[in-house]
Order: structure tokens, then C-alpha cells, then sequence
């Protein structure tokens, strides 16, 4: 009976041996370099048995593009490491929890970049394994969900940065994916040829986590806000913004989770009278359009523009009125004048605003966005004398007659047209024959 024990064993120790052996035979290949380690194929089962010399085992995870990799892993040693290198650079690592009394394992979930990595696990020694030296058998799975991103970003091609973002037409939807280990950021270059307000859709699943939305310039930030407003199962971030031509860059960043997310975006073009981009400004005295009386004139406050300067010359004193006539009224934006010679404000409402002038001279309307409210969009303005109805700078007796007959009907005076305030001298929204009195008496010096 003993010499029956003895045979057994020693027959178990042959067996342990070959297995030993063959397990050291197997990990002498997969601990070869990078290049030479297998491929871990999606969908297939790797087995292996972990001894106290061989505890390591590396495989090569090649994601022909962007998505999600889940690895499996369960041994039979006491706990395992996890190791993930991108370019020989380690990006992850975890270590395994318990399982149950005989094995140990990992389950990972990651968002990355196409390319090739190098996944590495390594066994700890197990108690209860019945002998001393080794360590258990292993078994390593994985799949892969593609995250069909519109922008495909490999560990060579990406769009971390500003001078490596991807070009975006505005209008377009696109799908991407933030990878917390090495795909944090996107970054998308677009341009606008005209200004005009930019509305911009995020979304992203709660289970990820909420994202970070960035609008900016070369060197200034202009947007910067995180998605907390939940709609069902998803973060979503809505934002107008108003902006002048030129490049600006889209970002989508999260430093907390790894997720997919979309966005969408949509233009509405303004006509501006005189267009400005980025780097040509025309916010200074030396750079301001000039504007005469009796025309119309479109603006456009945007966010990385809230000044606009406009400059007209006197040449006798003047009673001067500025009123919107569409978008943006004096609620919205403020009025002020700069000038060489002497201007003093007379009046100022709610739809207009008015200066007497007492000297010849060059003179600046500046229009800036309320700092506190930030209404930025569109406006349109007119400038003109009050009861000159031909805008050639003074007031005759042929501004009276011109009042006079818009009275009695026999010239156009719609309500709302430049012609119509210039003779609705007492402003009280009508057009009568009091008005062109006045005009005349004005002319004629009789009234301020």
C-alpha cells in the first residue's frame, strides 16, 4: 500500500513537472519583446498556467480603430497585476480583487486610441495551490465595441491639441470618444466666414460622467462650461455664442471618465456694414468706419467683440439722434460719444438717443455690450437730424415743405423709415402740419 502511495505521487510529480515545463515554454514566448508577443484576438480564450518563474505574460492588443476593450482575467494566484503600456509608456495598471476561495481576476473596461499596445499580467503566489512553486492556471479574454468616431484618432494621428485638431465644417454632426488613459481631450478646428451666433449641442451618457465644453481662439478662452443638465440617460450641454469671422477651436474634455459623446452645431449668418474678423478689429479711433446722416448702419456685439466705434463729422452745430430701428436696443448696449469738440446728451430713451452738438468737429459713437448682462447679437442704427428730411445737414425751408406734404399725403412717410423721424419734429409718432411749422420756425431760427 505504501509502494502504491509512493507510485502515485511520484507519477503526480511527473505530471506537475511537464505541466511546469511546458507552462515555462509558453511564457518564454509571450515574454519575448513587443513585436514578437501574440495578439490578443476579440473573442478568443488564452489559457496559461502561472509559476513562481514565470508569473508574467504579455500580449499585444492591436484596435484597428477607436472603441472600447474589455479584457477578462481569472487565475488561480493569491492576485494579479494588470498592465496596459502604450508605446512602452504604462497607462494603466490595477490589481485584482478576490474572487472566491480559488481564484483571483480582473474584468477592464477602456476607451482608447486605434493602435498597437502591450497588455502585460502578472501572478502573485496562491496559499492554497497544493504545490509550493506554482502559482495556477490563467485565462485572458477580450473583446472590442467600435466607437465609430467621425474623426478616426490612432496613437499617431489625433486631435489632442490645437495644432493637431481635426477640421470641422460647422453643421455637421460628429461621434467620438473620450478615453480617460490616453485620449482625454478632442480638439476640432473650425472657421466662420462671416459673423454670426454658433449654437452648439453636447451630449454624452450619464454613466460616463459629464463633459467638458470649451469654445476658443488661438490664446483666449471664450467658452468653457461643464454639462450638468441631465435629459433621461444623458448629459447635454446647449450654448449660443456670438462671434466674428475667423478660426476658432471646439473642445470636448473630460479629466473624470472615459465615454462616447455627439455633438452638433448650427450657424445664423449677420450682415454686418462693416464686417470684422479677428485681427482687424475696428475698435479705435484711428481703425472707425465712418458714417454719415441719414443712413441705416447693421452691427454685430459678439463675444470676442463687444466694442463698436463709429466716427462722423460736424460741420456746424448740430442736434444729432442715433435710433434702433431693429435688434439690439439701448436696453442691450451702450451708448456714448467721443469727440474732438464739445457734444452734450440731451436725451435718452429707451429706442434713441440724442446729442446737441455746439461745434464743428470729428465726433465717435461707441456701442458696447452691458458687461453684466452680455446681450450679445445684432443691431441696426440711423443717424439723423431732426427735421432735416434730406440729410444734407441743415435745416431749410425745404425740410418744412418736404414735412408738409408727407402731412397731407403727397409724399411717403411710412412709420418706421429714416424720412418719417427726420419730420416727426415733436416725436410724438405722427406727422402733421405742427411739425413742419416747427421745422420752418427752426430754420428760420425761431426754434432751438
Amino acid at each position: 500500500m505504501k509502494t502504491a502511495n509512493t507510485i502515485a505521487k511520484r507519477f503526480f510529480s511527473v505530471l506537475l513537472a511537464l505541466a511546469i515545463t511546458l507552462g515555462a515554454f509558453g511564457v518564454g514566448m509571450l515574454n519575448a519583446s513587443a513585436e514578437e508577443a501574440p495578439i490578443l484576438a476579440f473573442g478568443e480564450t488564452y489559457e496559461g498556467v502561472c509559476t513562481e518563474m514565470n508569473n508574467s505574460f504579455s500580449y499585444r492588443l492591436v484596435l484597428p480603430e477607436s472603441g472600447l476593450v474589455t479584457v477578462t482575467f481569472r487565475s488561480g494566484a493569491y492576485f494579479s497585476y494588470i498592465k496596459l503600456y502604450d508605446d512602452y509608456e504604462e497607462i494603466h495598471s490595477s490589481l485584482s480583487s478576490m474572487r472566491d476561495d480559488d481564484h483571483c481576476g480582473e474584468d477592464l473596461s477602456l476607451r482608447l486610441k486605434a493602435g498597437a499596445y502591450r497588455l502585460t499580467v502578472k501572478a502573485c503566489y496562491h496559499l492554497d495551490v497544493m504545490a509550493g512553486n506554482v502559482y495556477g492556471p490563467y485565462t485572458l479574454t477580450a473583446a472590442f465595441e467600435s466607437a465609430n468616431e467621425t474623426f478616426e484618432e490612432s496613437l499617431t494621428t489625433h486631435n489632442d491639441r490645437k495644432d493637431t485638431a481635426f477640421d470641422y465644417t460647422v453643421g455637421t454632426n460628429v461621434q467620438g470618444q473620450i478615453g480617460q488613459l490616453n485620449d482625454p481631450v478632442d480638439v476640432y478646428r473650425f472657421e466662420l466666414t462671416e459673423p454670426g451666433v454658433l449654437r452648439i449641442e453636447l451630449k454624452n451618457p450619464e454613466t460616463g460622467c459629464y463633459c467638458h465644453l470649451k469654445i476658443s481662439e488661438a490664446d483666449k478662452t471664450l467658452y468653457n462650461t461643464a454639462s450638468t443638465e441631465k435629459e433621461g440617460h444623458q448629459y447635454v450641454t446647449r450654448h449660443a455664442i456670438s462671434l466674428i469671422r475667423g478660426i476658432y477651436y471646439l473642445e470636448v474634455a473630460s479629466p473624470y471618465a472615459s465615454f462616447p459623446y455627439t455633438f452638433t452645431t448650427s450657424f445664423t449668418p449677420v450682415a454686418e456694414t462693416f464686417a470684422e474678423k479677428q485681427g482687424a478689429l475696428l475698435n479705435d479711433r484711428a481703425t472707425a468706419p465712418a458714417i454719415s446722416l441719414g443712413e441705416s448702419y447693421t452691427g454685430f456685439i459678439a463675444e470676442n467683440d463687444s466694442v463698436d466705434l463709429y466716427r462722423f463729422t460736424v460741420t456746424e452745430p448740430v442736434e444729432l439722434t442715433l435710433r434702433f430701428v431693429s435688434g439690439g436696443k439701448p436696453t442691450d448696449v451702450d451708448l456714448k460719444t467721443y469727440e474732438f469738440a464739445n457734444a452734450s446728451a440731451s436725451d435718452y430713451k429707451e429706442e434713441k438717443r440724442e446729442w446737441r452738438v455746439a461745434e464743428p468737429g470729428v465726433y465717435f459713437i461707441n456701442v458696447t455690450a452691458w458687461i453684466a448682462e452680455a446681450p450679445y447679437g445684432a443691431y441696426a442704427f440711423i443717424l439723423y437730424q431732426r427735421g432735416d428730411t434730406d440729410h444734407n445737414g441743415s435745416i431749410t425751408a425745404a425740410d418744412a415743405r418736404a414735412a408738409l406734404r408727407m402731412a397731407v399725403g403727397l409724399e411717403p412717410a411710412e412709420e418706421g423709415t429714416l424720412n418719417f423721424y427726420a419730420a416727426d419734429y415733436d416725436c410724438n409718432g405722427m406727422i402733421t402740419a405742427a411739425d413742419a411749422r416747427s421745422i420752418l420756425r427752426a430754420a428760420v431760427g425761431l426754434e432751438p
